[in-house]
């Protein structure tokens, strides 16, 4: 599993979550809205410069599922703003 959340601190929120209902953590890794870039991790700013490196983590790790939440966090015109 990936979960890449830009909301939820994984030490304070997911993890407890997880725990409680019995997930095997060490199957589970994470992102808070970070990509790596070679050597650099840097804040990836909407999903098309995200994508590539989720793709690859995907591939790298065997990931099944993927979580991202919340989706709209990631693309430029906020769902979530009043217009």
């Amino acid at each position: 599993v990936l979960i890449i959340t830009r909301e939820d601190d994984p030490g304070m929120a997911l993890k407890p979550r997880l725990r409680a209902a019995g997930a095997d953590m060490a199957r589970v890794c994470w992102s808070f809205g970070e990509i790596l870039d070679g050597d650099r991790r840097q804040v990836a700013a909407n999903m098309e410069a995200a994508a590539p490196h989720i793709e690859a983590a995907i591939i790298e790790h065997g990931i099944t599922l993927l979580v991202i939440d919340p989706l709209a966090a990631w693309f430029e015109d906020d769902a979530n703003s009043a217009t």
